[in-house]
Order: structure tokens, then C-alpha cells, then sequence
């Protein structure tokens, strides 16, 4: 059965060859200091919401982590990136995690795994976890905490694919939407919001439903790749990928 999150779906409809080779797990691929930066302030944000790690103690245990993951093999340190200042940047949005927090945090790191069909039967199952349950201002809150620098654009509010899916797995489990779907804004210690309607969730299951069908033939999905384009820029596999293309253009 395939299993369908967020990132795979944003994946997908960059670029298919992404979302192969993301599935492949292919060993040695680089790792960005931001992607290890925004894991380790989610870990430690975890940590401190289950009473595993005080207030106190927040920015040492931050430094400590993100230290060590920073050692992993194959970490790429970007132009403007260092050590000294992943460590100042990291401190300051977890100093503002602490000040702008809003209501009750019910639920951290919820994990989710549904189970659909399309309109034609295929099965297929969609997962995820999410950042945050939260009781905010007496209303049901789905958050999702963000340690990007730039605030999302209207564009990227109205179409961001993992927002959608948590409302759409928050449905599935309560038979509810949530009150508020909010982008917790480290950066800016804003709570983002993004609203998502029924009808929005039903757009957003045809979407699913196409591309499940999509993948369902492998052929069409493996050997398909759209022309090079400004998704390659940032990409993992780019690499990879553009390697594989010499190899094959050569055999011509």
C-alpha cells in the first residue's frame, strides 16, 4: 500500500525523480545545517513540552544537541553558515518559542496514519505527525512550528500541502475540523494562520486521489522527469540526478 505524507506530495509535484529517490534512501546524501538546525530546536521544543527538559536549561541542551548532530558525516555548511552562528540563531527562536507560545499545548508530536481509497478503489494510507495540539484562546488549534527566516507569502499559505493534510487527518480522527490551523513562527514569534475550509479539504482529496493514481503505475511515475528547472537548485538528489542523465546520454 502506498503511504502518502506531506513532503511527498510537494515532492511529486516538483519533480517525480524527487520523490523516487527520496524513497530509495540512497546513503551519503548531504545534509543542510538549516535541516539539522530545525530538527534539533523540534527535539528540544518536544522535550521541554513533556517535562523532559526545564526553561532553564533549554538553550544548553539545544547547544549540546545541535553540536553533536553538527559532527554527523556528510554535514554541509553553506557559505554564510558556522557553528557559532547556528547556535546564536537557534538560542534567539528559542527564546522566542518561550515568549510567544500561546494556550495550552494538549498534544506534541501527534502522529497520524489514515487510511483512504480513491473513487477508483485503490487504498492507500496518509501520514504525517504533527507538531502540536493546542487549546489557543478556548479553540481547538492544529500548530505547526517553523524555523524558516521568511514569512510565507499569501501564494504559499493558500497552497501548502502539509497544512491541508493535518487538517485533513485532524477530520479523519475527531470528525472535526480544527478551529485554527496556525504556522508558529519562530522568527518572528507570530502564530500564521491558515485557514483551511471543507471544501478545501475535498480539492485537496481529489489532488490525492490523482496522484495516488499516478504512482500506482510505477513506470509512468520511475521513468518520468521534468526538465531542469529552479526545484533542482536546492534539491538533494540534484547531483544524482544530473549524473544519471549524462550516463543515459551517453549510451546515444
Amino acid at each position: 500500500m502506498i503511504k502518502l505524507s506531506a513532503t511527498a506530495m510537494k515532492d511529486y509535484t516538483e519533480c517525480q525523480s524527487k520523490l523516487r529517490y527520496r524513497r530509495m534512501r540512497l546513503p551519503n546524501l548531504p545534509l543542510s545545517t538549516a535541516l539539522i538546525k530545525g530538527g534539533v530546536l523540534h527535539d528540544i521544543i518536544e522535550d521541554y513540552e513533556s517535562g523532559k527538559v526545564t526553561a532553564t536549561d533549554l538553550e544548553y541542551a539545544y547547544q549540546k544537541m545541535l553540536t553533536k548532530r553538527l559532527m554527523e558525516p556528510n554535514v554541509e555548511f553553506g557559505r554564510w553558515s558556522s557553528t557559532a552562528k547556528l547556535l546564536e540563531s537557534g538560542k534567539k527562536l528559542l527564546n522566542n518559542y518561550l515568549k510567544y507560545k500561546r494556550g495550552e499545548i494538549l498534544e506534541v508530536e501527534w502522529s497520524f496514519e489514515h487510511d483512504r481509497e480513491t473513487a477508483e478503489g485503490i487504498p492507500y494510507q496518509i501520514i504525517g505527525r504533527i507538531d502540536q495540539i493546542a487549546m489557543i484562546d478556548g479553540q481547538t488549534s492544529v500548530v505547526d512550528i517553523k524555523s524558516s527566516r521568511l514569512k510565507p507569502t499569501e501564494f504559499e499559505i493558500a497552497g501548502d500541502y502539509q497544512f491541508t493534510m493535518y487538517a485533513l487527518a485532524y477530520f479523519m480522527e475527531y470528525g472535526e475540523l480544527p478551529v485554527n490551523v496556525f504556522n508558529f513562527h519562530l522568527e518572528s514569534g507570530s502564530y500564521i494562520e491558515y485557514p483551511r475550509t471543507k471544501t478545501d479539504i475535498e480539492l485537496f482529496r481529489i489532488k490525492m486521489d490523482k496522484i495516488i493514481t499516478e504512482l500506482t503505475d510505477i513506470k509512468q511515475w520511475e521513468d518520468h522527469h521534468k526538465d531542469k528547472g529552479w526545484h533542482c537548485n536546492r534539491c538533494f538528489y540534484r547531483e544524482i540526478c544530473y549524473d544519471t542523465d549524462r550516463r543515459m546520454s551517453s549510451q546515444f
